[in-house]
């Protein structure tokens, strides 16, 4: 990046949590817009911003886009073989439960390392190689948004904000970050969730909204390794 660093508002777990923060897609991250889940859908902008769109894409930032999973074993484990055979025989559909087992650890153990790393792990995550191809794609069949969620510990949301104007700042102003159990509470019958958690997924299709797992090993999807086939099969089948 050109020019002064970002300056970010630090975003504590306790907030990100406790209050349900929805960062508003309207706003950039230097002025970031804290609002409950409750509150979201009364907030003039961010209703209207969605409302006035036909389809929304909506794109999951950890698996999708960022990288996650390999910067975290590499705080705990220093050989890309031993990282690429613990990705190749993740226990299918196990989630970050099987990662903490392959770990012997324990999630709380987990994320306590993740945080040493503070907002930088977060900013530095690689972008994926099929990051740009996905985004293009889903831009195709509808406007697209990022959603992502904080996750455990003080760091992540400005962390993924940084990420965003880095790796993809034409979506530095396009986001939403609330926790994961809300969502749902964004689908609607014609937007399209594209997340690597099949709970999440399941959640938005009861809403009435599509969604596709995007397959990762964690997921169990069969497609993981070559993650764009399943995306462009069910979004090809779809009117531009």
């Amino acid at each position: 990046m050109s020019g002064s660093p970002m300056k970010l508002p630090h975003l504590t777990q306790s907030n990100d949590i406790k209050a349900g923060i929805l960062v508003g897609a309207q706003h950039n991250a230097n002025s970031i817009e804290q609002t409950t889940v409750r509150q979201c859908f009364t907030i003039s902008p961010l209703h209207q911003m969605i409302n006035k769109y036909d389809r929304i894409i909506y794109l999951d930032m950890d698996g999708p886009l960022a990288d996650f999973v390999n910067t975290a074993l590499f705080r705990f484990v220093n050989s890309e073989a031993v990282v690429a055979h613990m990705i190749s025989t993740w226990p299918a559909g196990s989630g970050l439960d099987g990662l903490y087992a392959m770990l012997g650890i324990t999630q709380d153990e987990f994320w306590n390392e993740i945080n040493q790393g503070g907002i930088d792990l977060w900013r530095n995550l690689l972008k994926h190689l099929w990051a740009d191809e996905l985004i293009s794609l889903a831009e195709h069949f509808g406007d697209v948004l990022i959603l992502s969620s904080p996750a455990r510990g003080g760091n992540s949301a400005s962390g993924k904000l940084l990420w965003l104007a880095d790796k993809l700042p034409s979506y530095s102003r396009r986001f939403i970050l609330t926790p994961k159990k809300f969502k749902h509470l964004l689908a609607r019958p014609n937007d399209i969730l594209i997340d690597d958690d099949p709970k999440t997924c399941g959640k938005w299709r009861d809403k009435g909204g599509a969604a596709i797992l995007f397959p990762c090993a964690w997921n169990g999807h069969p497609d993981w390794l070559d993650p764009m086939v399943a995306v462009r099969r069910v979004l090809q089948k779809l009117p531009s």
